[in-house]
């Protein structure tokens, strides 16, 4: 019966000691010895010689947490239909468009230098992140028959309209990532040329009074410095029913730049990129349904107001752009619609004003 009761009172005891063994190792040579029965007495030392196997670290980037590169959108990645409103001789057609934008890190700081209290260190003493970009726009013809078989584009049904490719340096501005400072370098053309049967064409058109094949096929190329100021809602940005942004950008240099409108008069009073392109302003705000009904759980509003003008000159600061878009994000699709009017939606015609509608789905 004594054996009974201090086997019950050693199991007591050792089922008390397994709740605080971790929280007081020291204990274990003031208490266990005091056990009686030669097992549990060892199931007490043994006890306090477990040690708890470490949580797998996060794949963070940060403070020594080890970091897995990937490749990420850099904007919202479009896929839908697009068209005309009104009367326009640049889209004279519907057709399908798909616009990507992804970036991928070549480095990124393994610990963080923005600690509290020192804020700026990581803009003072170094990069955070290096991303390779890449921001494309190609246009789907395959709703006409004269799209599809290369009358009018030679790589129909495919036609590209921006290859938008660089490099970005990317700094924290605050200890928890949310405001970032990019400066890159970038290449921006419409992967277009003029071959000498094309020029015939073209020369053969402008006779006649049309524009159409060469607003299409007309090269144009350039480069440019990128400064950009960025506002998001979580550092991993990480696209949520409460997610919110705000970017504003700015391209001071423009280099290696052929945009000259050749087939205008008057080359030395031609429009530049830089008369339509230069500012960039982006507010971006998901606005979560769920209040209203547990029917609309995980689904969003969506509503982005995009603005573009030039800076060459104060007459510049007139040649106002926009891109209005609404959608709604149900968990992780998102349907959108846009309207955009303004000049130029692609580089070939920047100079052009033109009034489009769309409608697709994005991809974050």
């Amino acid at each position: 019966m004594l054996k009974k009761f201090a086997a019950l009172t050693a199991g007591g005891a050792l089922m008390l000691f397994s709740t605080v063994n971790h929280a007081q190792p020291e204990a274990a040579y003031a208490l266990c010895p005091e056990i009686s029965d030669p097992v549990a007495r060892l199931e007490c030392f043994d006890s306090y010689a477990i040690v708890e196997e470490p949580a797998a670290p996060r794949r963070g980037r940060y403070r020594g947490e080890p970091y897995v590169r990937q490749l990420r959108s850099d904007g919202p990645n479009f896929l839908g239909f697009t068209g005309p409103v009104g009367n326009s001789d640049l889209d004279r057609d519907q057709h399908v468009e798909f616009n990507v934008s992804v970036r991928y890190p070549l480095w990124e700081r393994q610990e963080s230098l923005t600690e509290p209290g020192s804020q700026m260190t990581g803009f003072l003493l170094g990069v955070d992140r290096t991303y390779l970009i890449y921001h494309g726009k190609y246009d789907f013809h395959m709703l006409r028959d004269d799209y599809g078989n290369g009358k009018r584009y030679e790589s129909a049904p495919i036609i590209s309209k921006d290859q938008n490719p660089g490099v970005a340096l990317e700094w924290d501005l605050d200890q928890d990532r949310l405001r970032k400072l990019r400066v890159g370098m970038f290449h921006y053309s419409n992967g277009q040329s003029l071959s000498e049967e094309n020029l015939l064409q073209f020369n053969e058109e402008l006779q006649n009074g049309g524009l159409g094949f060469a607003l299409d096929q007309v090269s144009r190329t350039s480069n440019y410095l990128q400064l950009r100021y960025q506002r998001v809602a979580n550092s991993e940005e990480t696209i949520t029913t409460n997610w919110n942004q705000f970017q504003l950008e700015l391209r001071p240099i423009y280099f290696g730049v052929d945009d000259s409108v050749f087939w205008e008069p008057g080359l030395s009073e031609q429009p530049k990129i830089q008369d339509y392109d230069g500012l960039r302003l982006m507010n971006e705000k998901f606005y979560s349904l769920n209040p209203l009904s547990s029917f609309l759980e995980s689904t969003a509003l969506i509503t982005r107001v995009e603005l573009r003008t030039g800076i060459r000159d104060d007459r510049a600061l007139s040649n106002l752009s926009s891109q209005w878009t609404v959608g709604l994000m149900w968990r992780k699709l998102m349907m959108t619609a846009f309207y955009f009017d303004g000049y130029g939606k692609e580089i070939s015609t920047y100079h052009l004003r033109s009034r489009q509608w769309g409608l697709g789905l994005e991809i974050r």
